[in-house]
């Protein structure tokens, strides 16, 4: 059954922007090599540490303080029958 889910307003990441000139860079998180975009978001979601798309975060977070962010837009959530993969952005 897909729940829908939607993180309470103290339930906040910290975040910020990557706006400075730079190359992009990978690294390694999920099992997967992740590439961070110049203007992408370093997130810290409770010390789970990760970057988010730029148009993706501006779609989907509000700031309520600075450098903290709640999502903005519910997250659908299905528990699984057994062990697999999702392919994302």
């Amino acid at each position: 059954m897909r729940r829908r889910y939607r993180r309470k307003p103290d339930q906040a990441i910290t975040a910020v922007q990557l706006d400075r000139e730079f190359r992009s860079f990978s690294y390694r998180k999920w099992g997967h090599d992740q590439l961070a975009q110049p203007g992408d978001w370093l997130v810290d979601n409770a010390g789970d540490i990760y970057t988010v798309a730029a148009d993706t975060f501006a779609r989907t977070y509000r700031e309520v303080a600075p450098c903290r962010w709640v999502k903005s837009v519910p997250v659908w959530a299905e528990q699984t029958a057994e062990s697999g993969s999702v392919a994302t952005k």
